[in-house]
């Protein structure tokens, strides 16, 4: 009987330690991806300047960076979709 409950808290302690270890490991990848869309921040805003500098249109920065920030959010978009479908299918 003492045995059955000592074997059923162990493995509710090696689900619990799975669990915090997968959930530490996504919040370790998304402080990652956080530092690389910073980084990648400036240099976008950057391409957008010279591009408007380029083409002499200085009263369309902010219509650029728009479109700059639409394209970048429908790509991560598509990112997080097919890396939630890969996740999902390792996990079955």
């Amino acid at each position: 009987m003492v045995d059955l409950k000592q074997e059923a808290i162990r493995k509710k302690l090696e689900h619990f330690n799975r669990e915090v270890r997968k959930n530490a490991s996504v919040a370790v990848s998304a402080a990652f991806a956080l530092l690389i869309a910073l980084a990648w921040k400036d240099v976008i805003a950057e391409s957008v300047d010279k591009i408007v500098e380029v083409l002499q249109m200085p009263g369309n920065t902010y219509l650029f960076r728009f479109v700059s920030a639409l394209i970048v959010t429908a790509i991560c978009v598509v990112g997080i979709v097919i890396s939630s479908k890969i996740a999902a299918k390792e996990e079955q």
